[in-house]
Order: structure tokens, then sequence, then C-alpha cells
């Protein structure tokens, strides 16, 4: 009876009950929806993140890691590989002279791998990619140069090997999918953008990060409690080998500038001993000049009093002969006067003079040596006759 009453009443408002139940329809197909929307997104990401090789866990150290911190991190249970990667969070100017927080990062890794968007692979050492717009990225385009920077220049030159990129291709990558700009290590400030380059750019011997993947992670899906459950032990089996693998790297590092320490305090003290004797030496030579300085002075001393001496000698010499220019001069005039003839011409008439005397002289002599050889044989002719 309640069912033929129930039929009637649909015929009679039929029109108001389909509307209800295609509205309720329509509610439950809304409902059912929203209900699997999660679960297929949660498993495209699932899928989006094993296909990239999407990190487990990450770590950070002040001073870096080793090869040996991987070899332990290997070791330990619940991980299954570890790889290590270096970066460096860096100042770049825009275009608006905005200063931006840009980390570089390496290219080359096993795991976060990234899908090239637009442009190309960097060829060339000073080329990078950069990250799609997005939650983090797009302050860069292809084609833009980039200028990093430090507030100490010396940081930047220990680790990069240029200061210049330009950007020929955008990325995307599970590592920054998250609306959380994350915290760079330029003093806590948020990081704007990612650019990746060659990994040949470092300089550091040390990795900066290391990326962690699990055993039976990528089996689970990453947002359910089986995959929180293989993370939490994983960190506790983590944390324990930090415990006892310790400060290896510090140790190593203090250890090596304790080295440095003492090889530059033994250079320093053979340096000093050569130092001091050098300083030895050149007392030794300050003293010598010294005392060529003492002897110097004594013999300028003597020179100065001699000079005076010659000074004195030149000028009584020097009046000498003004007086005897004045005796020749008054001899002079005294000839011009009594010859009637200039000085010059008086000489020139003398010399002819003197000339002529010294030539009958030599012919005198000549006719009184002749004469007296034919005397000569004169006596021995008479000698010869007796």
């Amino acid at each position: 009876m309640f069912n033929k009453d129930t039929l009637r009443l649909i015929k009679r408002t039929f029109k108001r009950f389909l509307s209800l139940f295609l509205i309720v329809m329509i509610g439950v197909a809304f409902m059912v929806g929203l209900m699997a929307t999660s679960p297929i997104l949660q498993s495209s990401v699932d899928v989006y993140d094993d296909e990239t090789n999407l990190m487990d866990l990450q770590l950070y150290s002040s001073y870096g890691f080793c090869d040996e911190d991987i070899e332990a991190l290997k070791n330990t249970r619940g991980v299954e590989d570890v790889f290590g990667s270096k970066f460096i969070d860096v100042y770049a100017q825009g275009k608006n002279s905005k200063e931006y927080v840009v980390r570089i990062q390496e290219i080359d890794s096993n795991v976060n791998k990234f899908i090239l968007k637009d442009g190309r692979m960097p060829k060339k050492k000073n080329e990078a990619l950069i990250l799609r717009p997005g939650a983090v990225g797009g302050l860069f385009g292809i084609s833009d140069n980039i200028k990093v920077y430090l507030d100490t220049e010396n940081a930047l030159r220990n680790n990069l090997k240029y200061q210049n990129y330009t950007i020929v291709g955008t990325v995307d990558t599970p590592q920054y999918m998250s609306l959380t700009s994350e915290t760079s290590t330029l003093a806590n400030q948020e990081l704007d953008t990612v650019i990746f380059v060659n990994n040949d750019n470092f300089k550091a011997d040390y990795y900066t990060s290391l990326y962690l993947t699990l055993d039976g992670a990528k089996a689970s899906l990453a947002f359910s409690d089986e995959y929180t459950e293989i993370v939490n032990r994983a960190t506790k089996s983590v944390e324990r080998t930090k415990e006892s693998q310790g400060d290896y790297l510090k140790s190593e590092i203090i250890a090596d500038i304790e080295a440095q320490i003492a090889e530059g305090e033994n250079t320093l003290a053979s340096e000093k001993v050569k130092g001091e004797e050098e300083l030895l030496k050149a007392q030794k030579q300050l003293d010598d000049a010294y005392v060529q300085i003492l002897v110097g002075e004594s013999q300028i001393k003597t020179s100065e009093s001699q000079i005076q001496s010659g000074e004195k000698a030149i000028n009584t010499n020097q009046a000498m002969l003004d007086e005897n220019a004045k005796v020749v001069n008054a001899g002079i005039a005294k000839v011009e006067e009594s010859t009637g003839m200039t000085y010059l011409e008086a000489y020139d008439k003398i010399s002819t003079t003197y000339n002529i005397y010294q030539t009958l002289k030599t012919q005198q002599e000549n006719e009184s040596q002749n004469a007296q050889k034919i005397k000569d044989e004169i006596v021995k002719n008479e000698e010869r006759i007796k």
C-alpha cells in the first residue's frame, strides 16, 4: 500500500521529483569528484617525483661534506643512496635594479632531475638554466646576462670560477615546487630564484648539501602514512650516523689548518733565522758604511782646506799675472814707441833678422870647419913629404 502511494505521489509531482533527483545526483557527482581529486593529484605528484628521482631527505652542513661522510650515510639503515651536490647563495641585480637572492646550483645530478621547458642546455661554461616562472623564479629570462656578487669578493672567487652568466633555458624541477620561498644562507633572506650551471664552475673541494633516497620510498605514496613512517625511521638512523660520524670533516679541516699553521711556524722560524743573519750582515754593512762616511767627511774637510789653499794660491798667482801683464804691456808700448812700428811688426822684423843671423852663423861655422879640414890635410901632406 505504501509503495502504491509513493508511486502515485511521484506521478502527481513528477517534475518536482525529477528536479530533486537531478540536484541530488549532481551533488553526489560533485562530491565524488572532490573526493577523487586529492588522490589523483597525490598520485600524479608521486609519479612525477619518482620519475625525476626527487630526494627523500636533504642534509646541510656549515663545514660541508666529504666522501667519507657519504660512505658512512650509504651504510646507514634505511638509506638507499646518497648524492653530494654543491651550491652557493649570492646576490644578483635584476632589470629594475632591485637586488635579488639567487642560488647557483650544479646542473648534473642523479636526483632532483629537471625538465627543460624553453631554450637549450648550456654549451659554454658561463651559460646557465633558470627556474621557469612559478613559485620561485621568473626574475630573469632567456638571453639575460646575470652578474652575481657577495659582500666579500674573495668568498665568491673561492667558490665560483665565473661571476657572469648568460641564461639559455628555463626548467622545472621537483626540488622547488613549494609556494613558500626557501630560506637562503645569506642572513636568513628568502630565496628569489635558482640558476643551474655546469658542475666544474664550483671550486670547493667539499659538498654543500647531500640528497638521500630511502629504501621503499618509491613504492609508497609520497603523501601516505607509510611514506611518513619510512622517512621518520630513516631520519633517526641518519641522526645516529651523524653522531657516530661526528664532525669528521670539521676535524679534517682543523687538522689540515693546524698542519698548515705548524708548517707556517717552521717556515717563520727558518725565515726568522735567515732574517736575523741578513740583519747582522746589513748591520755590519751599515757600520762599514758609517766608517766610510766618517772617512769621507774627513777627506771632504781636507779637500775643502786644500781647495781654500788653492783658491788663495790662485788669487796670488792671478795678482802676479796681472802685474806681469802690466810689465809686458809697458814693454810692448816702449818697443812700439822706439821702433815706430806695432808690436807684431817689430816681432816679425826681429824674427826675420834673427833667422838671417842664425843662417849666417851656420854658414860661418861651416866655413870654419872646412878651413880647419883644409889645414889638417896640409899638415898631413907635409908630414908625408918629410
